[in-house]
This record gives structure tokens, sequence and C-alpha cells, in this order.
């Protein structure tokens, strides 16, 4: 059982009744492990959401109502949620809610090379790391019980290594919950405001410290030596540690602290290991966060401890742990397992969903319109399938950018004629409040809506235009002609990408001659 699916596996024998998010790896394997192991009609609803706000927003009424719910995004979902999750966190909610955030290391398959560990402490929201497949399935069981004891969402962090390494066999503990709680609130218990913003916050503080008194002792790992070198790994970095470890002799100079809680830091639990300690190193990935934070408190000390970090942008290779390991104990060797040259043996194998996607032949179509015209197109483009034609774009950001981007451009150019592109699953996402900003300001855009009736890049998840939920079954399909006139769209065409290719071009002449927001929807 991997990563994804041990936590998948707990969720449910935790009785959640919601599961939602927005598909992005890792953390999609989440949600499609949780399909395979029930049926459309089981009492477990499975959502995708139109963007991660959605989802959580939907996760924090399920939690109001007495469900416990699990919401699984990426990285940069974390970031499109924050919002709502800045004051949910003065609200205790009555049922468990357990969010997955899947950072992605080294940006296999991502914009960004995000270190999502260091919202944690802005959001005042506790987060978890989990060392393996089998601690990921029990945290997952103890974050919806913790999540009840204080009231507080609890997100869980992975990375794509966890997400699909495997243990052979899961010890598991059984069914923890079944049935929605009946529920009894304070008055204003779930409406922050003005008059008591100040009060929640002092409480939301209380939460956080009992928080941090139950992880204490819980899930981070102590051991009894009392060496002088000491390494403390951070979530995944242990079984990487393991991987290296396991069959020499470094346990009888080393000790190790598995570090699963990433905020609160369990400050007691840290202090008690780098007792009597001369050297320690630090296994994390992306920005040396834990290091930084231990530093603070370490003052108070007696002897002096020389830190070292291993902490750096993308992953953190098995190789460079060993290469490490060698510096810190010279004294003892050790045969090389991982070596540099075989690095590419540790990256992941990233299947490509776009392989068969027709956004080229697109792009050839709307150059052709345009010269036709005598103008220049500026490409802007949203993330998704439109990472395949890079060189292509003028700019590529967020999701939902392509238009604000286009619509912030400013260019005495009088040739030259901004293009938003994006797909049809960033259109529900977060482009429509775009479009309504650029009909409101009659801005002179071309809009193209790239439609492959699915969230293609992730694994052809639907969405509410694609004609069918998340079981494959027919659903209602929203008309994307009805949303962008209301939204104030000028002129609109419908195209099909196989459609007579000099029909296509004398009518993407027509619309592109003409002034106000256009929209094409290009049916790929």
């Amino acid at each position: 059982m991997n990563g994804e699916k041990a936590i998948a596996h707990a969720a449910l024998q935790s009785g959640i009744k919601l599961a939602t998010g927005y598909p992005g790896a890792p953390g999609t394997g989440v949600i499609d492990a949780l399909l395979t192991m029930t049926t459309p009609n089981h009492a477990l609803k499975i959502e995708w959401s139109v963007n991660e706000k959605v989802a959580v927003e939907k996760a924090i009424g399920a939690s109001i109502s007495g469900q416990r719910t699990l919401v699984s995004v990426k990285s940069v979902g974390i970031n499109v949620m924050i919002d709502p999750l800045m004051v949910v966190n003065l609200t205790p909610l009555p049922a468990g809610l357990v969010i997955i955030v899947g950072d992605d290391p080294g940006a296999y398959g991502s914009q960004n090379d995000q270190d999502s560990r260091l919202i944690a402490p802005f959001l005042s929201i506790p987060m978890l790391e989990p060392a393996s497949p089998q601690d990921g399935y029990d945290l997952t069981l103890k974050c919806f019980e913790w999540s009840e004891e204080t009231g507080l969402p609890i997100m869980l962090r992975i990375t794509r290594n966890f997400a699909t390494c495997e243990n052979l066999h899961i010890q598991q503990h059984g069914i923890i919950r079944n049935e929605t709680q009946e529920q009894t609130f304070a008055s204003n218990q779930f409406v922050p405001g003005p008059t008591n913003a100040v009060r929640k916050s002092i409480e939301l503080n209380r939460r956080l410290f009992e928080f941090e008194k139950i992880i204490e002792s819980e899930i981070n790992y102590v051991p009894s030596t009392r060496n002088q070198i000491g390494i403390i790994a951070c979530g995944n970095t242990f079984q990487k540690l393991n991987d290296i470890i396991e069959t020499t002799e470094l346990g009888s100079f080393i000790d190790v602290l598995k570090l699963q809680s990433i905020y609160p830091l369990p400050i007691n639990t840290i202090k008690k290991f780098l007792t009597g300690k001369a050297k320690i190193l630090i296994l994390e990935e992306n920005k040396p966060m834990i290091i930084n934070m231990i530093r603070q408190f370490t003052s108070d000390i007696n002897s002096p401890i020389n830190f070292e970090s291993l902490a750096k942008p993308g992953e953190l290779f098995r190789w460079e742990i060993e290469k490490a390991l060698r510096l810190l104990v010279p004294k003892i060797g050790f045969p090389k397992k991982y070596v540099s040259e075989n690095q590419n043996l540790e990256q992941p194998s990233m299947t490509s969903n776009c392989s068969d996607c027709r956004y080229d032949d697109v792009f050839d179509l709307l150059d052709k319109g345009f010269d036709k015209v005598g103008k220049i197109p500026l490409y802007f483009g949203d993330p998704g399938c439109l990472v395949t034609l890079v060189e292509r774009l003028h700019t590529k950001y967020a999701m939902g950018g392509a238009v604000s981007t286009a619509s912030g451009y400013v260019n005495d150019n009088r040739n030259e004629i901004p293009v938003a592109l994006f797909g049809d699953s960033s259109f529900f996402h977060s482009t429509i409040p775009a479009i309504c900003d650029a009909a409101y300001h009659q801005k002179n855009l071309l809009l193209v809506l790239l439609n492959n009736y699915a969230a293609k890049t992730t694994g052809n998840q639907p969405h509410p235009g694609s004609g069918r939920d998340i079981h494959e079954e027919p659903a209602r399909a929203l008309s994307y002609k009805d949303i962008v006139l209301s939204c104030g769209v000028d002129h609109y065409i419908s195209l099909k990408v196989d459609d007579p290719k000099d029909e296509l071009i004398k009518q993407l002449q027509s619309i592109i001659s003409k002034k106000g927001l256009r929209f094409i929807l290009f049916n790929c």
C-alpha cells in the first residue's frame, strides 16, 4: 500500500462522510484511492470541487453538521484556501477536519518548488508530516481524533516520494467512528468578527498549546541512547535515511529523532533529544525551516551544538544523505548504496496526460488568424496542459491568472492584442471572476477556452462543464455560452479544432477584427 492509499484507507475507517478537493499531484491519489474503496451509493460523498477554496468551505460546513471530512489538495491549492483557513481556526469545529497538502520538492509536476510547511505558523493550524505509509495511516486516524479534541483543522503534509513509496503490510486499528454526531453550539461559535476576534485569537493560542502537549510524546520518537551525534529527520526524509542505514552499524554511533510534527514543534521532545549532543544533522527538504526554528530555543542548552542542515531547493536524494553521513561519522565505513549517477532512479516517473492535447494546433490556427488581420498576438496562459507549449507563451502564472494578467497588460503598440488562454477546469476554478472584471472595465481582449472536457493534466477528473460526475455517470453540464454572456462578454463563438481549416481561419479573422471582450470556445 503506498502513502496516498494508506491515508485514504485510514480516512475511510475513521468514518468520514465527505471527501473533497481539487486535483493535483501529489494528493489526487488519495481521492482516487477512496473511489476504488467505495461505490456510488456509499454513505461517503466524494466530490471534486471547482477550486480549493470551495472544497475546504464545503468541508467546514460538513464539520459544523457533525460529519468528519477529508480535503486533499496539492501545494499551490493551499494558497487558494488561505482566506477561509485564516478564520476557521478561530471557530472550534465539532467534527474532525483533515487537510492533505501535497508538496512537490523538485517541482516535477508543478510550476514552483513550494514549501507549504512555512504556511502552517502563518495560519496557526497544526501541520504533521508522516514518515512512511504506516505513519500516514496511523496519523490520519489520530488526526481526526485530535481535530475533534482541539476543534482545529489539521494539515497532513505529504510529498511525491511519500505518495509513491510502499509498505508491504499496513497494521490496521479498526473503525474509529461511523455515525454523524449530534451537535450543540455556543452563541456565535462560527461567527468571528470585530467583537470577538481578539478573544477568539487568545483561545486559539490555548488550543494550539494543548495540541503541542498532545503530540509531544505521541508521534515523535526519541531514542534512549545518548550518542553525541544526532540526526533529526523530518517526515519522509526519515524513510530515506532508514533506507540507507538499516543494514549498517551507524545505529551504534548516532541517535535519530523521527520528527513528524512540523507545527507546532514538540519543543520539549527536541530539547530532550539535544541534551548531550555535540553534532546535529537536520534532514529536511526545501527551506531550512526546522533548523531555524530549533535555533530559536537552543540558547538555554548548556553545551554548544554544531548544527548542520541539508535543506536545499528541490528534493533531498538518498545519495546526498549518504554523502553527509560519511562526513558526519567518518570513522565508520559502509558500502555506497546510492550515487549521484543513479539520481534518476530516485526521481518519480512522470506520466503525461497531455500527449494528445490539440493545443499546438489551436496556436497555429490563431497565428494564421492574426496574420490575416495584420495583428500580433501576445499569449497569456494558465497552468495545465499549456505547460507543454511554454515557448509560445508570453506569461504563465496561477490558475485564472491568464485573463487578469492580459487584462492588466498595457502597451502602446496597437498591433499587439493580448490573448488569454485557459483550460475548461481552470475556467470554473478561478477564471470567471476575472472575466467579470474584464467586462466591467471594458477591456479589449481575446479570451480562448481550450476545452478538452476534463481536468486533463491531473488525470481526466470531471468538472461542472464535463457532463459527468466523479463516478463517470452522466451529470449536468453547465453552458459556457450562458455563463460568459451573462458575465458581459461582447462576442462569442464556438469552434472545433477538426473543422475545415479555411473556415476556422475565416471565423478567427472575423472575431479578432472585432472590438471589446471576445470569447472563443475551442473544442479540442
